[in-house]
């Protein structure tokens, strides 16, 4: 396994693997009763996928894990100084296809509650990384791939650029207890509600 930084040209195989790694993630699945089928719950994922990686990609880190020309892993990482993508910037890389599902105040909303999971992280007061996206492709999960990427490619990459803190949210316990096993602190936990939903969010640190 080897990496590297992505480029526009990677963006429909990471998109592709990103979809398929989020699938059950909670974040989408508070979006599934909008959707009428599964094959709707997937494109919801898509587009939304689309507009976050679109908003990245060339503007941070982005980061690839291959097993020879195959990219089995992706993350994103937000620099101290990175000028945090907004509403509109979002909808503009492609979020407002959203809307053949929901309606703007339901998206509103739902933008809404994104900030409310970043709420504790951006109440840090010191410089620090934000790994804003770590997906592996489900055919290669359970095989190191995520703590390797950690380890030999996102925390080197962060000390080269005298980083000293690393940060990140999730929201599975699943994904937390991973995290931790790979020297991340949990620091707060919440518990949110939405349209009658409840959505479970963690906020991890680690000293890099």
């Amino acid at each position: 396994m080897h990496y590297r930084h992505t480029t526009a040209d990677d963006l429909e195989s990471v998109l592709r693997l990103s979809t398929e790694a989020f699938f059950a993630d909670p974040l989408y699945t508070i979006m599934k009763k909008f959707c009428k089928t599964e094959a709707a719950y997937q494109q919801f994922i898509q587009i939304s996928q689309r507009a976050f990686i679109r908003s990245y990609l060339t503007t941070t880190p982005c980061l690839a894990a291959l097993d020879q020309d195959k990219v089995i892993a992706f993350a994103i990482l937000e620099k101290p100084d990175h000028q945090k993508t907004d509403f509109l910037a979002y909808l503009k890389n492609g979020g407002w296809k959203l809307l053949r599902f929901v309606g703007i105040p339901s998206l509103i909303g739902y933008m809404k509650l994104l900030d409310q999971i970043m709420e504790p992280l951006n109440q840090i007061t010191v410089p620090n990384w934000y790994l804003a996206h770590l997906a592996v492709d489900p055919a290669y999960q359970g095989r190191a791939i995520g703590s390797n990427m950690l380890q030999e490619c996102i925390i080197p990459l962060v000390k080269e650029q005298d980083g000293k803190l690393l940060t990140l949210g999730t929201q599975t316990e699943l994904n937390q207890r991973f995290y931790q096993k790979n020297g991340f602190t949990s620091f707060d936990h919440r518990l949110l509600t939405w349209k009658e939903q409840e959505l479970n969010t963690w906020s991890l640190r680690r000293e890099v």
